[in-house]
């Protein structure tokens, strides 16, 4: 017998029993002495010994259908025929519970299979991203990790160009705003579910073209579906994806930046400013995907939209007092977060120069958070952008000889035509290079001329031995240069600058509000 929840959610079979069973440590064995476990609106996941247990809800949502068991059996292995291509060695296989002879239940054997289980290899629950990131324990190493495995993902995956255009962005925008009136007055404000779909379908008209430019170049392809904090792990020592939606191929063959917008917008729930600045831009670097710019604030608002009427949809089937107030808060908060990311931003343009080890990527990085739309500022590195001229990854070191006259002026030039794109798209830009040559300097202040916006340029320095110090102990970084390259960069005469000229050997939260302060944030 199916329950109806606002005609939103159908909860089809009661799965107490089982739950009580799979939190009792005696279930797995006498090695098992505590069980983990954690939940979400559709999943619930029990963590023992050496192994994880996944146990689908017996739900049905319109988007999504668990209402038998033989639907959930289905599901689980689909989920890792989808999900072992990139985690190989991570899901086990599936596992019954069933009702043996005398009326107790059992994981595997004979009797009545009551339900599936899908079996994974332990992961710590202390190391999923949402947990790590409660506990301060992400930093940018990890970041970079996570947007070099998020790319590599895409990379992996076919592009295709039946699904995911403008049409189906028009119907899920449609279905949001029927879904989030169902919760007005008892969570939203009408003025707010207003104003969010005036806004989204007023971005999504800007739009819908490129939305179409991008399905038939090949920016659509099979994402992850869910890509979330709570489905990501660190896992000897590197983030990996898990639980990738395997119930509706609508849900993941979407446009690229869609599936990303998910992770964005998640760490901007979080209040993970800097992080997420630091994994867009590091992604970014990877996917070169700039004209997908225009789209991003309206993926991103569409997908916090989402999180508003999931979290409504929960506190309605919440019992508990006390977490019904959290989800009913959750919802509104996500929906205010919605709505500004809709809300115009004047961009402005930041260059930031300097000899190697004078600190102007450590800047760029910094301040980018603090400007423009989320998730922050786009820094465009001449150090990325010459890999990129040269078809290698940012990561890949050139040798001394790929440093030419020709290459530093296909270079800049190159990040003219970038920053003009970006700035179109309403973005914030950090230029960060050397700018050496009075005419790069004068290159992009015209940018900004032409573009229209407001124009910050800074010259970073500090003692030859500091900055030699840094180039010889930075790590992960697409810079070339060595402690020799330095001291031939300092012999150049650069002209005259006029840019803002900022010492960076001091302490480094002063040397950042220096800057924050010159540009007003």
């Amino acid at each position: 017998m199916y329950v109806a929840l606002g005609a939103i959610c159908m909860i089809t079979e009661d799965q107490k029993e089982i739950v009580k069973f799979l939190m009792c440590p005696k279930t797995y064995g006498d090695n098992v002495d505590k069980v983990d476990m954690f939940e979400t609106h559709y999943y619930t996941v029990f963590i023992a010994g050496d192994y994880a247990y996944k146990l689908k809800s017996a739900v049905k949502y319109p988007y999504l259908d668990y209402s038998t068991k033989k639907k959930r059996r289905m599901a689980c292995a689909r989920e890792i025929t989808i999900n072992k291509e990139t985690v190989p060695n991570f899901y086990v296989g599936v596992e019954s519970v069933v009702r043996t002879k005398d009326g107790s239940l059992s994981l595997g054997g004979k009797g009545e299979e009551l339900d599936s289980l899908l079996v994974m290899k332990r992961f710590e629950k202390n190391n999923l991203f949402n947990k790590l990131a409660e506990d301060g324990k992400l930093d940018r190493d990890s970041m970079y990790d996570l947007a070099e495995t998020v790319s590599n993902y895409y990379d992996h995956s076919g592009a295709v160009t039946d699904r995911f255009g403008s049409g189906t962005l028009c119907g899920i925008l449609v279905e949001n705003d029927a879904i989030l009136h169902r919760f007005i007055p008892r969570v939203f404000d009408v003025e707010d579910v207003t104003a969010l779909s005036e806004a989204s379908f007023r971005y999504f008209d800007k739009v819908s073209s490129l939305l179409e430019e991008r399905r038939k170049k090949g920016r659509v392809r099979r994402g992850h579906g869910d890509l979330n904090f709570n489905n990501i792990s660190m896992v000897d020592g590197k983030p990996i994806l898990m639980n990738a939606i395997e119930f509706n191929d609508n849900l993941v063959f979407v446009d690229i930046l869609y599936d990303l917008a998910f992770l964005l917008m998640d760490m901007e729930s979080l209040g993970l400013k800097r992080l997420v600045s630091i994994m867009f831009n590091h992604y970014m670097d990877y996917a070169k995907d700039l004209g997908g710019l225009p789209v991003l604030p309206l993926f991103m608002a569409t997908r916090a939209a989402i999180k508003a009427h999931i979290n409504a949809q929960m506190w309605q089937m919440q019992k508990n007092p006390a977490d019904a107030a959290e989800l009913r808060n959750n919802a509104r908060k996500f929906l205010k977060l919605a709505l500004s990311y809709l809300e115009p931003k004047k961009p402005i343009l930041v260059a930031t120069s300097g000899f190697s080890g004078s600190g102007k990527s450590r800047m760029s990085r910094e301040v980018a958070p603090y400007l423009g739309e989320a998730p922050g500022a786009v820094i465009l590195r001449t150090d990325v952008l010459r890999k990129r001229i040269k078809g290698v990854l940012p990561n890949v070191k050139l040798s001394s000889d790929s440093y030419t006259e020709e290459l530093d002026k296909q270079t800049y030039d190159l990040l003219f035509e970038e920053t003009k794109k970006a700035l179109k798209a309403g973005y914030t830009v950090i230029a960060d290079g050397i700018f050496a040559r009075e005419k790069d300097r004068n290159g992009i202040e015209q940018v900004a001329k032409d573009a229209g916006v407001p124009f910050y340029g800074f010259l970073m320095e500090a003692p030859l031995e500091v900055m030699a110090e840094r180039v010889e102990t930075r790590k992960r970084n697409p810079s070339d240069a060595t402690v020799k390259v330095l001291e031939q960069q300092i012999k150049k005469d650069v002209g005259s600058i006029t840019w803002n000229r900022i010492d960076t050997s001091g302490e480094r939260s002063e040397t950042i509000n220096k800057v924050r302060k010159i540009l007003g944030v």
